[in-house]
């Protein structure tokens, strides 16, 4: 007992001896001391402004304005400044060589970060380390922040980024070299990146992470982060995130509430835990329920972000999508006065988007609800991306009791586009009924054939070099002579009113049956008589061009009495043009064939009387042996 008791009071003596000591020392006067053995340790100059000590059982030393050197090359003189740094060490482990901080507290720390133009980092010290050196044991418990900015500058790729904090709390097990970091809390953080023509942003209201091994292997267990705004601007248009709550944790749960461009989302379900995703040696399934922009979304993938280009493969489903009343509602030619009263607008196609990886994905969408009221369902779009191709062949969609089947093709590596689409199983009657229009038109059968293809950065590059064929029809049918205009149609009425002013104004248009067949090229859609409208009094063929690059019209109309003699009076306006642009084109009478067709009569007048005129009137009647619509489908194999 009596050995114990010299013992503690050894240790006390000493202990007491330590507080002395410290009470009356000025390390001051080991500054310059310091920054010399800071200078022979980094290779840089190293300079500190006053030091002082605070005693007690964890006595402190605060160091003010301290700064450590750049590199020669670097793009300012200092690579770090401080202005504070306070380190509260345990007395008693002191004395016997270890140093155990139990927190370091820093102010207002700038570092900078960079490498030159071969990929060296600043960081990196040209000193080489003495064999006989010995580092001495650092243990912190916790560094707690205020007021950090940290950048970065890539002197290779020319990428800047930067961090900046106005508090930041970690919690720090064993040595400091070891980087084991179980716990970490970032307040009032933004970030900023550039690099080339990408941009992006973010200021984060509270970010939580939680690690399992060294924070420096991303054996990061579980993230959150709350009230956080994030931008990111690139060639295309730029997106905006703000994120309500934000969580993924080491099993790979993820539950996101956001708005993406100001649009609520949800996201919640499985993908892959931290360490997966910044390993990128596993592939991951992602298997969420999607909620947002009006719609709903189940995912069944499997992720690989092992590779240079990221690959999907599996399935997208979604139940069902209506669109609002004013989507896709741009006017009457469908064009918009963002785009200048084009049709084709000058958006930019994501050709590079094709570029970044690869998917052979399978999107299903049970129901479509256009802002007609038409709806479309069983709709099935394949998609595969590889090498820079897009394909989605093919796609398939059911609508008014018919089908239609496409095939997409989009090539990076030249920017073209192909589509072919057939339609069948369609009639006029159910179109309209799928439009919730009734009483406006009855049977009807509809065919339509397309197969073009094009190339540019832009939807209307691609339409001013299109080259293909568009081949459509329609068989007998009975239409409400105002629905006409209802169906968008009133071009036609305009013609039929020119053409035959002294006609029966009947309620109803019996339709023999209507052809439209243009052969595209060079993106100019042109026809021979390949348009006609035969009803049960009048014959219609059109032939001419449409240049889909200037979006002009210029089509020449010419009639043909079906039935009736009185109705061939129309032939004193026999010729008709619709020209203009064609989100709005317009109809008149063409002055040239009109004289013409006066000419023919008047001679005929002069020379035969009124039976001439007569004989000519049942000639146009007399349509035997003629089959406009026949005509015009094949008016390109002749």
């Amino acid at each position: 007992m009596k050995a114990l008791k010299i013992a503690g009071g050894v240790v006390v003596l000493i202990v007491v001896g330590v507080f002395v000591f410290l009470a009356t020392f000025d390390v001051n006067q080991y500054r310059g001391l310091i920054q010399d053995q800071a200078k022979a340790a980094t290779g840089r100059e190293v300079s500190i402004g006053e030091i002082s000590l605070s005693v007690s059982l964890t006595p402190a030393i605060v160091v003010h304005d301290v700064k450590l050197g750049n590199a020669p090359w670097g793009s300012r003189p200092e690579m770090v400044i401080v202005e504070r740094v306070a380190a509260h060490t345990d007395l008693i482990p002191l004395i016997f060589g270890t140093v155990n901080i139990g927190d370091l507290e820093i102010i207002g720390a700038d570092v900078l970060l960079e490498t030159n133009a071969d990929g060296k980092g600043n960081w990196e010290f040209d000193v080489e380390a003495s064999p006989d050196d010995e580092a001495i044991p650092l243990n912190i418990d916790g560094v707690s922040a205020e007021n950090l900015k940290l950048s970065y500058r890539d002197g290779v790729s020319k990428l800047s980024a930067d961090v900046t904090a106005e508090s930041l709390g970690v919690e720090i097990a064993g040595a400091l070299m070891d980087m084991i970091v179980p716990e970490m809390e970032v307040d009032g953080a933004t970030l900023s990146y550039a690099e080339g023509t990408t941009k992006a942003a973010a200021k984060i209201g509270t970010l939580r992470l939680s690690a399992d091994g060294a924070i420096t292997d991303f054996n990061i267990t579980n993230i959150t982060v709350q009230d956080t705004t994030a931008s990111y601007t690139s060639d295309g248009a730029p997106l905006d995130v703000a994120v309500d709550t934000f969580s993924l944790d080491d099993d790979g749960e993820l539950d996101v509430v956001a708005k993406l461009s100001g649009q609520d989302i949800r996201a919640k379900g499985q993908i892959a835990s931290i360490a997966q995703l910044m390993a990128r040696t596993e592939e991951f399934p992602v298997k969420l329920a999607l909620d947002g922009f009006g719609l709903k979304a189940d995912t069944d993938l499997m992720v690989s972000l092992a590779e240079d280009r990221p690959s999907a493969t599996g399935k997208i489903n979604i139940p069902e999508i209506v669109m609002a009343a004013d989507e896709g509602a741009a006017g009457a030619g469908g064009a918009s006065e963002s785009d200048g009263g084009k049709v084709f607008p000058d958006t930019p196609l994501p050709w590079d988007t094709l570029s970044t990886g690869n998917a052979d994905v399978n999107i299903t969408v049970g129901k479509l609800v256009l802002s007609n009221g038409m709806e479309i369902s069983d709709i099935v779009v394949p998609v595969k991306l590889s090498g820079s191709n897009l394909s989605a062949d093919p796609i398939s969609l059911a609508v008014a009791d018919g089908t239609i089947r496409a095939a997409l093709g989009m090539n990076a590596a030249n920017k073209s586009v192909s589509l072919k689409a057939d339609i069948d199983g369609f009639s006029a009657e159910n179109l309209a009924k799928a439009m919730k229009k009734t009483d406006l038109i009855t049977d009807g059968p509809v065919d339509l054939s397309l197969n073009v293809r094009g190339g540019g950065d832009t939807v209307s590059a691609v339409m001013a070099n299109l080259n293909g064929s568009m081949v459509g029809g329609m068989g007998q049918s009975r239409v409400r002579s105002d629905a006409l205009n209802i169906l968008g149609a009133d071009v036609i009425m305009q013609v039929v009113s020119v053409m035959n002013p002294l006609g029966n104004k009947d309620p109803y248009t019996v339709a023999q049956c209507a052809v439209v067949n243009f052969q595209i090229s060079d993106g100019v859609a042109r026809t021979e008589d390949g348009i006609a409208f035969v009803t049960d009094k009048m014959q219609f063929t059109s032939s001419g061009q449409v240049n889909l690059g200037t979006e002009r019209v210029d089509l020449g109309v010419r009639s043909k009495a079906s039935s009736g003699i009185g109705v061939g009076i129309g032939d004193l306006v026999q010729a008709v043009k619709i020209s203009g642009p064609l989100s709005d084109p317009g109809v008149g009478i063409d002055k040239v064939g009109a004289a013409k067709t006066i000419g023919t009569i008047g001679a005929a007048i002069a020379t035969g009387g009124i039976s001439a005129l007569l004989q000519g009137a049942k000639n146009r009647v007399d349509t035997s042996g003629n089959n406009p619509c026949e005509d015009a489908r094949t008016w390109h194999t002749k």
